[in-house]
């Protein structure tokens, strides 16, 4: 039986390779029982939760053991990015400054982020420590620009 959770894992790591255009590699790096995180090319790791909530705003919840991991990966590879699935209306990508701006230190055992959009606009990310000043689009473009060229 394939997990639900899988589905949308698929859409992120599908997205990733259509847009490269060539080969990369893609590898598990799960340090805390669960399989949210993968490497590409052994420089930039990506971390994807989903939310199945048809419609806007959908939430996402990060225990301290999520957040644990997503340092870890931070110091472990050149690049980090929060992929955010928002049912079947695209991917938010967010990048570790932008969600440590808007989840800020947390007093409780979970960090919250909500993404919000509007007909035929870009996405507006809130967190438990406020809102990002900027929209965010559609896609996985900047996991794309950070891995750069094909393997040498």
């Amino acid at each position: 039986m394939i997990d639900e959770y899988e589905f949308y894992h698929g859409a992120v790591l599908r997205n990733i390779l259509v847009e490269c255009k060539y080969a990369v590699t893609i590898k598990v790096d799960d340090t805390k029982g669960r399989v949210d995180s993968f490497v590409i090319n052994d420089k930039v790791a990506i971390h994807i939760k989903h939310s199945k909530k048809r419609l806007t705003p959908w939430q996402f919840t990060f225990s301290r053991d999520n957040v644990e991991e997503l340092v870890e990966l931070d110091h472990k590879y050149e690049r980090l990015f929060v992929c955010l699935v928002c049912d079947n209306d695209g991917i938010v990508v967010l990048s570790p400054d932008e969600f440590l701006k808007i989840t800020g230190p947390s007093n409780s055992e979970a960090y919250g982020i909500r993404i919000d959009r509007t007909r035929n606009t870009m996405y507006s990310a809130f967190g438990n420590d406020g809102k990002l000043e900027y929209k965010l689009a559609r896609g996985v473009a900047r996991i794309v620009e950070a891995i750069g060229g094909p393997q040498n």
